[in-house]
């Protein structure tokens, strides 16, 4: 083959596989058109509660990342959630935890996090999470501890 010949080869074949990527990517957006949220509301401190017996399993994990002597689980939120569709959890001391999924990349959903006050956001992340996935988030200062969320996922 000529030099020619190849480039055009080699052209075709980036043009395709970019095609393809194209169409996977909007399959996982078309068929990620809905979201189960988790949001698990944990406050953790130093106080002599213990750990709460309803946080099960997940307590090393929490342990690992936290060193408090008692996790209290406060809330467990359910939501189903569309495509860019907002969705709000409670939280202590008058927060709203709200979730918005913005797409999905793969087999990882992009959530818009925000923690919200008196109306207004004093916090604002998002973070890509596998499909059937879930991460522990270390919020807000609440009491003599503070207000921990496990986030998970599927789609």
């Amino acid at each position: 083959m000529k030099k020619s010949e190849i480039k055009v080869v080699l052209t075709i074949g980036k043009t395709l596989l970019a095609l393809a990527s194209f169409f996977i990517l909007m399959t996982n957006i078309v068929y990620a058109s809905q979201f189960n949220v988790t949001i698990t509301t944990i406050v953790a401190s130093h106080g002599n509660k213990g750990v709460d017996r309803r946080i099960g399993g997940q307590i090393k994990e929490l342990q690992a990342s936290f060193r408090y002597s008692s996790y209290q689980l406060v809330n467990k939120t359910h939501k189903r959630l569309a495509l860019n569709q907002t969705g709000n959890a409670p939280l202590p001391g008058g927060r709203v935890l709200s979730i918005t999924p913005l797409g999905v990349a793969g087999n990882r959903a992009k959530l818009k996090l925000a923690v919200f006050k008196n109306g207004s956001s004093n916090f604002q992340t998002v973070i890509q999470l596998l499909n059937n996935g879930r991460i522990i988030v270390g919020g807000p200062q609440h009491g003599s501890g503070v207000i921990i969320f496990i986030i998970s996922n599927s789609f």
